[in-house]
């Protein structure tokens, strides 16, 4: 059992040589790069102070780009990029829980402000993944970025699909999909496909 555990904290991070850079006091257990192109310019870059557990980056492309600010806390996450030239972005003081996937293709980028939480089984991407075509074969799905502002929290098993766009300081209820942009700020938003519920709301992360 001993030598188990010595073996499992030998191997327990493997990435591809250059492509992750950490931050001081950063802590990743159990986390992987799959499928990363040695030198093909992408990068995986991560503050001070974070705290990643089981995260899957897998990375399908040439200079895509990875950010995880400050005191970030992340848990169960998948990074999923396909293509040229994709950024993801969480901010500082962001915490993410179990299963949840930010997916960008087609040179997108996913931006996440500071200190929002989001719950567990959220799917975030910016592409159908495959293509919708009208009678004449032109293509009506384009990938879109994604945009979530700060202090925004977003509930279970959400859905947020390309171009949509969340305000700082808003909440997105559990089970819900986000289709489009929403402008205003604190704001609550809900429902399949969601609308806007009520303004003038903040969160708090204690329970008061």
């Amino acid at each position: 059992m001993i030598l188990f555990s010595v073996f499992k904290s030998c191997f327990t991070n493997y990435f591809v040589g250059g492509v992750l850079k950490k931050g001081k006091g950063t802590r990743l257990t159990c986390c992987i790069g799959r499928h990363i192109t040695k030198n093909a310019g992408n990068s995986i870059i991560t503050g001070e102070g974070c705290s990643l557990t089981d995260c899957r980056f897998l990375i399908k492309g040439k200079n895509n780009k990875i950010t995880i600010g400050n005191h970030c806390a992340l848990k169960g996450v998948r990074f999923w990029m396909s293509g040229d030239n994709n950024e993801i972005v969480i901010d500082d003081y962001t915490t993410v829980g179990h299963n949840t996937e930010f997916a960008t293709l087609e040179g997108t980028c996913i931006s996440v402000g500071k200190d929002c939480m989001f719950s567990h089984d959220i799917r975030v991407r910016t592409s159908d993944s495959h293509s919708v075509l009208d009678q004449d074969g032109k293509r009506t799905n384009p990938a879109k970025d994604i945009s979530i502002g700060n202090h925004v929290w977003i509930g279970l098993e959400v859905l947020i699909l390309k171009g949509s766009e969340i305000k700082d300081n808003s909440v997105v209820a559990a089970r819900s999909m986000v289709t489009k942009p929403f402008t205003k700020k604190n704001c609550l938003i809900a429902g399949a496909p969601a609308k806007e519920l009520k303004l003038n709301i903040n969160w708090s992360r204690d329970r008061k």
